[in-house]
């Protein structure tokens, strides 16, 4: 019966379980290959972010639903299919997040349980309809976020050849691989055959800067795209709202320097997890 007793009753033990929740010691930190292994097979775009640093996730994460969360997560794993970049709404509905932070399984298992937001079905999975994603607890320190209520299984090769330690150092690296048509369109892609494309971002105050990385498949075809870069300079300058400086490094380009404001960085983040449409 949902009597005034029963509620009070249940309000009580909730902020219980808040507070139990808060004063577990948080489990060892994960290593640096772990998480990714929840992202699953090898999404065409990758992205980690230092939430401790990236304002954009706290911006984005201040709503009761979400708000806990947002708080314990440290660094965000987001995986994507993305074939343009005007399509980020299409390729929302693709993405697979992967967050670390301070997050015992058993303590955000009840919590989560407890939150009249988020319906639990087997697996277990836990789904949000307000905001159209559902969440598993593959192990301590870990949140697997999807679209689909669907468990997720581990698996390797998310990151291919890239060096988690050297990700670790940034506030926001975001990897594209086979970026030329994505980037520059058909004709830009045959004369730009980009291998994989780098973002590095370090925190500087209220922005976020660094290069821009070109990676081809050896020396001379890096020399050869660097001559074509002059011919979609407008494209770039359009796309990224700035002139960079473009120094060939052997078998890579790079360009300096990518600058953001962080506030910039709120509404992008808010595409991804804006609550949908009634």
């Amino acid at each position: 019966m949902n009597t005034p007793g029963a509620t009070l009753v249940r309000g009580f033990l909730a902020g219980l379980l808040v507070v139990l929740a808060g004063c577990v010691s948080a489990p060892p930190a994960l290593p640096p290959l772990a998480a990714t292994s929840w992202l699953g097979g090898q999404p065409r775009v990758l992205a980690r972010i230092d939430a401790t640093q990236v304002t954009a996730w706290n911006a984005v994460t201040r709503g009761p639903d979400l708000k806990a969360v947002g708080d314990r997560t440290r660094v965000i794993w987001l995986g994507l299919d993305l074939d343009t970049l005007d399509d980020v709404k299409a390729a929302a509905s693709t993405m697979h997040v992967v967050l670390e932070g301070d997050f015992p399984k058993g303590a955000a298992g009840l919590l989560l349980d407890w939150n009249g937001a988020w319906t639990k079905s087997p697996g277990p999975v836990w789904s949000n309809p307000k905001y159209n994603v559902s969440v598993s607890l593959p192990r301590d320190n870990v949140i697997a976020v999807r679209r689909d209520p669907t468990p997720v299984v581990p698996s390797a090769g998310a990151l291919r050849d890239l060096d988690p330690a050297e990700l670790a150092q940034t506030a926001a690296w975001v990897s594209f691989w086979n970026p030329g048509q994505l980037l520059f369109g058909p004709v830009g892609a045959k004369l730009l055959p980009v291998d994989r494309l780098d973002v590095v971002l370090h925190q500087q105050g209220l922005y976020l800067q660094g290069p821009v990385i070109l990676y081809f498949s050896d020396e001379r075809a890096a020399r050869a795209a660097s001559v074509m870069l002059k011919l979609v300079g407008n494209a770039i300058r359009a796309r990224l709202g700035q002139d960079l400086t473009w120094t060939v490094d052997g078998a890579k380009i790079v360009g300096e320097t990518l600058r953001l404001k962080q506030d910039d960085l709120t509404s992008l983040a808010q595409t991804f997890i804006k609550p949908e449409a009634p």
